[in-house]
């Protein structure tokens, strides 16, 4: 619906009167500053601090990537990314040592590489995996591989592998790959420790809803 314009006299009146009010309160002419092209024009406003470029997240004490691999060109270039964010690194040759670090340094992420000594990777994931105890069972495990194989990356995901890094990559593309990798792992529901004494509180809860049922 169109809104009709009001042409009524006294209307126009006060628009003229309003426009010559915002005249008025403009300043004259010769009091306009004019500025040259090498001007400093400073702002009164202060500039906000600039982004921190580690993700706090990421600087907690607990997190560690423990690396895997056996070519040294891919272990170069992670360990980099790595230590480029502040995190901290672990690296094993042998399947032996990866177990041993995973249940004693615990960490964030695992990356692994087909070769390592003394095992099979997968079944080595599969033992991670599998195992209750283990303090990798939920953690993101990622496989390097040069170039994609649906049929064998297949097998590898049945064995546990969360994702993979196809080789050659970058610093800067493994950097962002291991951030995306540790914060979704950061944010993934974990369910709250039991308190020691679990048990006895269960035993307590069960004698009060026996008394309660007597009652």
């Amino acid at each position: 619906m169109m809104r009709s314009i009001d042409w009524s006299p006294a209307h126009v009146i006060g628009s003229r009167k309003h426009r010559a009010r915002w005249r008025s309160s403009l300043p004259p002419r010769d009091m306009v500053l004019e500025l040259g092209r090498h001007s400093a024009v400073t702002s009164s406003i202060a500039a906000p601090p600039e982004t921190a470029r580690v993700n706090p997240a990421l600087r907690s004490a607990d997190r560690s990537v423990l690396v895997a691999v056996v070519d040294p060109r891919v272990s170069q270039c992670l360990s980099d990314a790595i230590h480029v964010d502040g995190l901290r690194l672990l690296t094993a040759q042998e399947g032996n040592t990866v177990a041993s670090l995973v249940q004693s340094e615990r960490p964030s992420l695992i990356i692994v590489q087909h070769g390592l000594k003394d095992v099979d990777v997968l079944q080595l994931c599969r033992s991670l995996r599998r195992d209750p105890a283990s303090a990798a069972k939920d953690v993101p495990i990622v496989m390097v591989r040069e170039g994609e194989n649906p049929a064998e990356q297949q097998l590898e995901a049945e064995a546990g592998i969360t994702d993979w890094l196809i080789w050659p990559f970058s610093e800067t593309y493994a950097r962002t790959r291991i951030r995306a990798w540790l914060l979704g792992e950061a944010c993934r529901w974990k369910p709250a420790p039991l308190p020691p004494d679990e048990d006895e509180r269960l035993r307590a809860l069960a004698r009060v809803r026996l008394a309660r049922h007597r009652g």
